[in-house]
């Protein structure tokens, strides 16, 4: 009896030391599986390019409301809205003139041009829309916030000093109200918000209603080549902001 205890001891043991060695295998190979998860990393998506856009606004009149440049540089993560003086007077050919003169003469060609002649910088695209269809689709976002510097009571503008939530009829008022340094800074408040990751998923429609609702030179086929781009400066939180035109020249 006493033997067959023994070997009863002696089996128990060694069958608890294959156990523990099996175990000590598993223990092992889940701690470098764990190991080797923890070492993965995801690379950041480098994207690279950039565009000139002038954005024209047009009123009731037929005359320009307000015009602003939009330099995007994707390597950088930018995008800088400036605004230019309407009556910034620059010479096409023989014709000297300033932005709605030119505008009178050769349309958005004329804008397009006196801009680069008066900043040195390619124009690769532009937009014009009138007050109405810009209204339109400031309506399909939230309101712009803007911080108003001082009171303002002026043709039927009232806004008091401070942050401000503008709605789409406000936005324009005020665009055609405040000087061209709070210009380049409410227009780039309005790009936040446009290019924000609530509109993200949207932006496909945003596009296509914005062509078809102004005169453009951008196609579907420009927008798909930087829609990722988009993304990309979306997801990482790219910078917008604002600046005087006279900084465009200085770069240029």
């Amino acid at each position: 009896a006493a033997f067959v205890v023994v070997l009863g001891c002696v089996s128990l043991l060694m069958f608890m030391k294959a156990l523990d060695f099996d175990i000590r295998n598993l223990i092992s190979s889940a701690e470098t599986t764990t190991e080797a998860v923890s070492e993965t990393t995801t690379e950041p998506v480098e994207i690279e390019g950039g565009s000139n856009i002038v954005f024209m606004c047009e009123n009731s009149q037929k005359a320009l409301s307000f015009v602003i440049l939009v330099d995007t540089d994707f390597s950088k993560k930018t995008m800088t809205a400036y605004a230019v003086p309407l009556n910034l007077t620059v010479n096409i050919g023989n014709v000297s003139g300033n932005l709605n003169g030119h505008y009178t003469q050769y349309g958005v060609t004329g804008v397009q041009k006196a801009v680069e002649q008066a900043t040195g910088v390619t124009v690769d695209r532009y937009i014009k829309v009138t007050e109405s269809q810009l209204r339109s689709f400031l309506s399909k976002l939230e309101d712009v916030t803007v911080n108003i510097p001082r009171d303002v009571n002026s043709n039927g503008l009232i806004l008091n000093a401070g942050g401000q939530s503008l709605s789409a009829e406000l936005f324009i008022k005020y665009m055609n109200y405040c000087d061209d340094a709070q210009k380049a800074y409410a227009f780039s408040e309005f790009l936040k918000v446009l290019f924000s990751e609530k509109h993200i998923n949207t932006l496909d429609k945003l596009f296509s209603y914005a062509a078809n609702n102004s005169e453009t030179n951008i196609t579907i086929v420009d927008y798909k080549t930087d829609a990722e781009k988009l993304s990309v400066f979306v997801a990482a939180q790219g910078e917008i902001t604002y600046g005087d035109l006279s900084e465009v020249s200085a770069v240029a």
